[in-house]
């Protein structure tokens, strides 16, 4: 956009104008996780996968005042982490775990990864409630790609809904600028951040019981032992349900006190 000639001036007051006309979403609000002020809490909206298959949109309110895990990246999933409770009263005393975050979604069907709230209700149904508590495996109550309504339509909260008209505009460009090299030989990856923008959906996902940061952990032998139970945790998954957890990060392991040890 050139200023010093009469197209480009008019181009910057068309964004200018365009920019004032925006809705809170477009200016990168997100509708559905909204500050009380007065009571000092979010009130996060989750999809209620429970609920019929109706194509209606129904959703589960959970409140929360703890931001255990920060997105601190611009690209990759953007992942953050709410400590919340279904009930307002209990906002103080949370027992659920909310996971928001941005997760790649490949146009390749070869590249597309599972639903990870399938993947939780299969390890549960295999292993049986008791195995998955006993291993402190987490369970998936509510999940799905975050939904609301826009000017009387019902919107998937994901980059082509973010971007707009530009997203049209953006594909075409990005589709002719050189592939990076990749060690898995994939065209669009999380190695590939400027292509992979345009693929994140917003998904939301209800995980109890609520655990604590690995840097809360005050000795190397409590360290020991978290890990010891990630990893057998992690074994018992490959051998009987055939997963592997191949993104294991610190925010991948939480701690959860059992009362024993």
């Amino acid at each position: 956009m050139d200023v010093t000639d009469s197209a480009g001036r008019a181009a910057y007051i068309s964004f200018i104008v365009s920019l004032c006309y925006c809705t809170d979403y477009e200016l990168g609000y997100d509708p559905t996780v909204v500050w009380n002020a007065d009571k000092k809490y979010w009130v996060i909206k989750c999809p209620d996968s429970t609920a019929a298959k109706d194509g209606k949109v129904r959703v589960v309110e959970y409140y929360a005042r703890k931001l255990i895990i920060e997105a601190e990246r611009i690209f990759g999933r953007h992942t953050r982490g709410f400590a919340a409770s279904l009930n307002q009263n209990m906002v103080d005393e949370p027992d659920t775990f909310i996971k928001d975050a941005w997760p790649y979604e490949s146009s390749d069907s070869q590249h597309t990864s599972q639903n990870e709230l399938d993947i939780l209700k299969y390890i549960e149904k295999k292993l049986g409630g008791k195995s998955v508590d006993r291993l402190g495996i987490v369970r998936a109550k509510n999940s799905g790609i975050v939904r609301f309504r826009e000017a009387g339509n019902l919107v998937n909260d994901d980059t082509s809904a973010m971007l707009g008209s530009v997203f049209a505009d953006f594909k075409v460009a990005l589709s002719q600028t050189p592939t990076v090299p990749t060690t898995n030989n994939r065209a669009i990856t999380e190695d590939n951040p400027a292509k992979s923008i345009l693929l994140r959906v917003h998904q939301r996902m209800v995980l109890q019981p609520l655990g604590r940061p690995l840097h809360t952990l005050k000795s190397p032998y409590e360290l020991i032992i978290v890990l010891a139970d990630a990893m057998a945790a992690h074994s018992v998954i490959l051998k009987t349900c055939g997963y592997l957890h191949r993104d294991i990060s610190p925010n991948n392991i939480m701690v959860v006190d059992d009362g024993e040890r």
